[in-house]
């Protein structure tokens, strides 16, 4: 059995040094997670949502055919072909690759997304604050993200 405890004594080092900024860092997410700033703003994107005319297609979203929710699968594409294409940007030669993974990554956006509001924003249960917090955040994204016009 694995066990981490947390070394602060100045003998650890860069260790204890990461482990402190790692525990800061989770503490800031935690605090960002449960902020209710931006709940005004979240109730009318999920009135929005909800009124949607999506009909049977909004269960094909949340992924009720395959028994799973459809969102997590789908971000892969993006983050997936965005890391690919990061990588092949130092590899001589391969600029027209990681073009096209940043293209194909851009096209998966929008699936995800809808799939990811679909899925999450319908009941606005308190475990789905961190998904309330993140999709609207995700797709302003992705423009930074684009292919290389050249």
């Amino acid at each position: 059995m694995n066990s981490h405890t947390l070394d602060t004594s100045p003998a650890a080092g860069p260790t204890a040094a990461l482990d402190t900024a790692s525990a800061c860092w989770l503490r800031t997410l935690d605090r960002l997670e449960r902020t209710t700033v931006a709940d005004p703003a979240v109730r009318v994107l999920q009135r929005g949502i909800r009124s949607l005319p999506l009909g049977g297609m909004r269960d094909l979203l949340r992924g009720r055919p395959l028994g799973h929710p459809v969102h997590p699968v789908l971000v892969q594409v993006p983050i997936g072909c965005w890391l690919s294409a990061s990588v092949l940007d130092f590899v001589p030669g391969a600029h027209h690759a990681a073009t096209t993974l940043t293209a194909v990554g851009l096209a998966g956006v929008a699936p995800a997304a809808v799939a990811g509001w679909a899925d999450t924003w319908p009941t606005g249960r308190p475990s789905e604050r961190t998904p309330q917090r993140e999709g609207p955040y995700a797709p302003p994204q992705s423009p930074l993200m684009r292919p290389d016009p050249s």
